[in-house]
């Protein structure tokens, strides 16, 4: 079952689904899923994220966590949460955050196992943000998943999500995660895979998201 972490903010909607995998493609069924990311307008929301550059001092945004889930695996190994894409901030390209923990299944006792990130075809984007009125700025983007100050130009495309539009505008962004105990050795072959990445800008998962 997909978790909605909009709360009716306008904007594209889209479906974040993740896969998560272990060394031998089995589904990893017991881990817990934190995601989160900016509003449209570039901006995150909480109380933990309450620093100029997170929130540009939205009253709003600050109070609310907007855009912040968790969601457990299931027997496939999936979360599934609905959204709207994205806005964009600068130096960054446009992202969602990760944080995937394992454990005995209470969230607070559970130990970090992952934290990446997830970027989005930079056409797609810029297609949103030049039609959707929800994205409107004055400003124009400066940063791209070419030149991005968390991701090299070399291996962004680890990183992106695999995107179908639906017939009503929708998006679907889908990626599988294998989960490694070293990096050392190979990985099972398995499509859309990325490994983990650096957590880079933007607040932390809330303790309490969702």
């Amino acid at each position: 079952m997909a978790q909605d972490v909009s709360d009716g903010i306008a904007g594209v909607p889209i479906m974040i689904a993740i896969r998560l995998l272990d060394e031998d493609c089995n589904p990893v069924t017991d881990a817990s899923v934190d995601i989160w990311h900016t509003l449209p307008k570039g901006i995150y929301s909480g109380e933990a994220a309450n620093l100029a550059f997170c929130t540009d001092n939205d009253a709003d945004a600050i109070a609310h966590e907007y855009f912040r889930g968790v969601q457990y695996s299931d027997a496939n190994g999936v979360v599934r949460f609905f959204s709207c894409y994205p806005g964009w901030y600068s130096s960054r390209t446009v992202h969602v955050h990760v944080t995937v923990r394992r454990g005995s299944g209470d969230y607070t006792g559970q130990t970090e196992f992952l934290t990446t990130q997830l970027i989005f075809d930079d056409t797609i984007s810029t297609d949103i943000y030049a039609k959707v009125a929800a994205y409107a700025r004055t400003s124009s983007r400066d940063t791209f998943n070419t030149n991005d100050s968390v991701f090299s130009a070399s291996n962004y495309q680890d990183y992106l999500f695999d995107m179908t539009r639906m017939a009503d505008g929708s998006l679907v962004c889908a990626k599988t995660l294998i989960l490694r105990k070293s990096t050392s050795g190979a990985v099972c072959s398995v499509g859309g895979s990325g490994g983990p990445g650096d957590g880079g800008m933007g607040p932390p998962p809330l303790p309490d998201a969702g």
